[in-house]
């Protein structure tokens, strides 16, 4: 079945975007289910807290629907689906488990002055499934309000004594015990099912509990049985006496409903869809009010649960329900549920029992056909109406502050309304969304990254940002090049992909602080210098920035929030950091170690009927992936990694050399960076599949990320770092992106990419995020607004005096306060414009003149790490600082001379021509100078061993450097 597109009022929705094919983007449906196992458990709840709960969330459009609860009454849905695909396509299948809470509802829509019934439909607050694809699609196409959760195999209490109730479910999610106490976001049980043991004859001695005794058993049966009539009674009667007419009238709508439902094998599921704007996350960026239609395929077979209880009228047929009781997860507060019992579980947690009312199960086969918009808005700041398929803008004020005046008012970084706006999209915080997706911003004190640069085709990297696409014409096939010059335009400013491995640590947040969630994450970023057209059409550069071609999170609720609310391509993976080999076989002495390893879920093949399975993606080693004896693969490894990186430092030379002053303000500006003093700024195409229409997108919109570091330890990764990358359909990742490898692992039985990281550093920083702006978005059609200026405040920025003295100690400027040695960049910047004149500073013009120019990131990353800017460890030149002291104390007494200088060389390792590092002679070294390095220095083993001669020790002038390093040769001179 087809999913039929739509027109709206005459302007069309603009494609989904498939730039990044289908590693992060939601499949759209129809979706088929076979053999689904559904059990039913309906709950007693609170008539008026149902009533309340769905005025706060869906009855938000009334001039377009309203919905009111049919009973007091909750469904719990535990599901199996064996297998979930899509009806068109064959990309993939999956299982999964899913736990639902669901309130069956009237479906009213306004007709004239009166509302008039539709339909019955379920409306699920609460939704925990397995599947992080799954998850993901629910949430981003219909609405859905899936949060990850997962069955837990435990003990069942049988083993201890068989009369025990026997645990049939064990449900956890990730929750906050407390929140806003700095609590960790972590996995806790949140709903179990027990059973009672079914009834024995045949105890001895006799118990009170033999099910022949009637005594017991006919009190309990009409205690259970009397206190269900009485709690529906007494809400029949209430409604009755409150409203006759519209008692009555509700009864038939909901016996007309049923009779529909059943003769049709048909259903419809209201949500609300709702996506944080990243600019103000109190507002939603898109909201909807959506119905997506189940169709049943054929009913296998179906029964009561605990039969045999329920016909001796035990009403729950022996199950019990236990909910624990987290802020983050409101389910009982929320619904008003009734419970039965209380305990304490083993952490501190309340948890309710409740009993069902004739538990029942289902074996069917189903489909999700697609759905439709009821109504929906963005977020407009001059008034965000209400609309619907026929594009009607209608907008009831009154009722809208009703049906919102009971959610909490608070301040929010940047254009917050002072009080509820009832044109402004408010973030419906109700239900199991609400702590799904963290608002921001976010200061992490003590980040750490790992960074492995890593070669690239730049036509490949342009042609995944902007396509050959001119903006005559929309392309949905590069990630930008839907979105018009005049908007904004992205180029790739190196032919560079950093991989970045980021472990957060502790973390706080300026709104909302509920504790600490973010843990691990990769991403691949594109370095990018943006531009955007003026009115005359004239290019205008707008600075540099980073965009994530492909991103994993092992954080449930990271996930959510970078795709929600930043609009990163986040999927859900497991990263670990690998055992090392040092107590293994081999020893310390291993040529390799492993270092990382990321997994995430994903079919082997792609149109083949395969389902989805959590598969290594990559893993980083340490060392080298090569055996030593091995001479053609390094030979092949020699062609296709040494001499590109080794062609690639001799241009960064060269390019440096060639306008040194520009690079020395290259530099300076960088260092504003690491000083926390300049933003970096990470580009995001954020985009939502229509629910209306899946293949087309509802929301699409750039974002600019905004964040601050202040790196406090900066420092090369030693030895040879290497990747392997495994080839699977939905994760293309070096062929997307046109990364350089050498050759594919025999040993492996997938494709594999092997790759060799550039000059790969680690750095420690104190990270501070700040919410995102907006560039540009649409919804509804294809016209783009803009919002954002993308300004960045000028700051005065050191010129290249200041690089000379972080890289020598040396400065015409006194620096009495600070040391000479090249650390602590932040203190020396704030020392150096506080004495410098202003016109040693670069201006705001010069500084957008050198960022737009030829200079590369990599490029000052290269200089640093050569230059050891920060570096924390034991630098070269600390070590060459000792040498100089040393040999200047000695070489001052001509008699210890020769002494000395057999004595340094065994001392320090210097080989026989140790001494003539340290030109000019070490009778004229001064005590306390600091040779400066040279721009770009590397090992010669961060490729291999020395006999694949791609870095001879001794290509440079033989004083120039320790022979275990290698710098490029002088470029031939440049002409204009």
């Amino acid at each position: 079945m087809a999913v039929r597109k739509r027109k709206k009022g005459g302007e069309q929705n603009p494609k989904f975007n498939m730039a990044r094919g289908f590693s992060t983007t939601t499949q759209s449906p129809p979706f088929s289910f076979e053999n689904v196992v559904l059990n039913f458990f309906p709950l007693e709840a609170d008539y008026e807290s149902l009533e309340t709960f769905i005025d706060k969330t869906v009855n938000i459009a009334p001039d377009f629907a309203y919905f009111k609860p049919i009973a007091p009454m909750v469904m719990m849905i535990s599901a199996y689906y064996p297998k979930m695909g899509l009806e068109h396509g064959n990309l993939g299948w999956t299982a999964q488990n899913e736990i639902l809470f669901t309130i069956p509802v009237e479906w009213y829509e306004p007709v004239g002055d009166e509302y008039e019934f539709k339909a019955i439909a379920q409306y699920a607050p609460f939704i925990y499934v397995s599947d992080e694809s799954s998850q993901a699609e629910g949430r981003e196409v219909f609405g859905w309000p899936k949060v990850h959760g997962w069955l837990a195999p435990t003990i069942n209490n049988w083993v201890h004594n068989p009369r025990n109730p026997r645990e049939l479910l064990n449900m956890k999610t990730y929750v906050f015990e407390h929140l806003f106490r700095d609590d960790i976001y972590q996995p806790q049980t949140l709903l179990q099912i027990f059973q009672q043991p079914p009834s024995s004859y045949s105890i001895f001695p006799p118990s009170a509990d033999n099910p022949l005794n009637p005594f017991k058993r006919i009190p309990e049966v009409a205690d259970n049985l009397s206190a269900t009539v009485r709690r529906l009674w007494d809400w029949g009667f209430n409604e009755n006496i409150r409203n006759p007419l519209g008692f009555s009238k509700s009864m038939g709508n909901l016996l007309q409903g049923v009779l529909n439902s059943a003769n049709s094998l048909s259903g419809n599921t209201i949500n609300l869809k709702q996506l944080r704007d990243a600019q103000n996350p109190e507002l939603a960026c898109y909201q909807a009010i959506t119905n997506a239609r189940m169709e049943v395929e054929e009913v296998r077979r179906a029964g009561l649960l605990g039969d045999g209880l329920q016909l001796t009228g035990d009403l729950s047929g022996g199950y019990t329900l236990g909910i624990s009781r987290y802020p983050s997860a409101p389910i009982i507060e929320s619904l008003g549920l009734v419970t039965h019992d209380q305990d304490i579980g083993s952490n501190d947690t309340a948890i309710s029992y409740l009993k069902p009312v004739m538990p029942f199960w289902q074996e069917l086969d189903m489909t999700y056909a697609g759905g439709e918009n009821i109504a929906w808005r963005a977020a407009e700041r001059q008034g965000s109406k209400w609309r619907n398929h026929k594009y009607v803008e209608k907008m009831n004020v009154e009722s809208a502050k009703q049906a919102l005046n009971d959610q909490q008012i608070s301040t929010r970084e940047g254009a917050v309304p002072s009080e509820r706006d009832p044109y402004l999209p408010y973030y419906v915080t109700e239900g199991s969304a609400g702590f799904q997706v963290a608002e921001g911003p976010f200061n992490f004190p003590n980040a750490s990254f790992r960074v492995l640069p890593l070669l690239a085709d730049i036509d490949k990297l342009n042609e995944y940002l902007e396509g050959s696409n001119t903006h005559e014409e929309e392309s949905d096939a590069a990630l930008f090049g839907q979105v018009p010059n005049s908007h904004i335009y992205f180029e790739a400013a190196e032919p560079k992909v950093y991989l970045t491995i980021a472990n957060y640590g502790e973390m706080t947040a300026k709104n909302d602080n509920m504790g600490l969630w973010e843990e691990t994450q990769i991403k691949f970023l594109i370095p990018v210098r943006v531009h955007r057209n003026d009115e005359s059409g004239k290019r205008q550069f707008v600075g540099m920035g980073v965009v994530a071609a492909f991103d994993y999170s092992n954080s449930a609720l990271g996930t959510t929030t970078g795709r929600e609310l930043n609009g990163w391509p986040t999927v859900l993976s497991e990263i670990e950091s690998l055992p090392n080999t040092w107590a293994g076989n081999e020893g310390p002495f291993a040529a390799s170690a492993p270092l990382v390893q990321l997994k995430t879920s994903m079919p082997s093949a792609l149109f083949e009927d395969q389902p989805y399975a959590w598969n290594t993606l990559l893993e980083i080693v340490q060392g080298n992936q090569i055996p030593w004896s091995d001479s053609r693969s390094w030979q092949r490894m020699a062609e296709h990694m040494g001499k590109p990186l080794k062609e690639d430092l001799t241009r960064m030379a060269a390019t440096t050399r060639h306008d040194p002053e520009g690079f020395d303000a290259f530099q300076s500006i960088a260092m504003q960076v690491m000083c926390g003093e300049r933003e970096v700024h990470e580009y995001s195409f954020k985009q939502f599949r229509d629910a209306d229409a899946p293949e087309d997108a509802c929301y699409q919109a750039v974002i600019c990320n905004r964040a601050t570091m202040r790196v406090k330890d900066l420092r090369p990764l030693g030895g040879q770092t290497s990747i392997r990358i495994y080839d699977y359909p939905t994760q293309r990742i070096v062929q997307t992106l046109g990364l350089a490898h050498f050759g594919d692992d025999p040993n492996d039985s997938r494709k594999t990419f092997r790759l060799i990281a550039c000059r790969p550093f680690f750095f420690n920083t104190h990270l501070s995020t700040r919410l995102g702006d907006v560039v540009c978005w649409r919804a509804g059609n294809r016209r783009w607004r803009s919002q954002a200026p993308l300004a960045q405040p000028p700051t005065p920025v050191p010129g290249r005096d200041f690089v000379h003295f972080i890289n020598t100690g040396q400065s015409r400027y006194p620096r009495e306060k600070l040391n000479n040695a090249p650390q602590q960049i932040d203190l020396k910047m704030r020392a150096w414009l506080d004495e410098a004149p202003d016109d040693e500073c670069l201006s705001d013009e010069a500084c957008q003149q050198v960022l737009c120019g030829r200079f590369e990131p990599h490029m000052v990353l290269h200089a640093a790490l050569s230059n050891e800017w920060e570096h924390w460890g034991l630098p070269r030149w600390f070590i060459e600082q000792e040498r100089r002291d040393q040999l200047a104390e000695l070489a001052s007494e001509d008699d210890f001379q020769a002494e000395a200088d057999v004595g340094l060389r065994n001392r320090f390792g210097l080989g026989e021509r140790g001494l003539e590092i340290n030109r000019p002679s070490t009778k004229n070294v001064p005590a306390g100078e600091i040779r400066q390095l040279p721009t770009f220095v590397i090992p010669t083993d961060c490729v291999g061993p020395e006999e694949d001669r791609i870095f001879p020790p001794h290509e440079r002038v033989p004083d120039e450097l320790d022979p275990q390093y290698w710098t490029p040769p002088d470029p031939q001179p440049e002409h204009d």
